[in-house]
């Protein structure tokens, strides 16, 4: 299994002291769970849109990730 954690101290999301662990777990031979947990503090939005906006950079990165390797 392998991770990777990142954080944010600043920048243009909407969003203050972002971290995030992104993991790669082996399920079988043939078979990845790719978890990618983040915790952030809203900021200019309520903590439902920070939720929805933050599933749907999660989405599009993973989708990235799927493109460039294959599924």
């Amino acid at each position: 299994d392998y991770s990777i954690t990142s954080s944010v101290v600043s920048g243009p999301l909407p969003i203050e002291s972002y971290q995030a662990t992104m993991s790669v777990e082996a399920i079988d031979a043939s078979s990845t769970l790719f978890p990618w947990r983040g915790v952030f503090e809203p900021k200019g939005m309520d903590d439902d849109d920070c939720v929805r906006f933050f599933e749907d950079v999660y989405a599009r990165g993973i989708q990235m990730m799927i493109n460039t390797i294959g599924s």
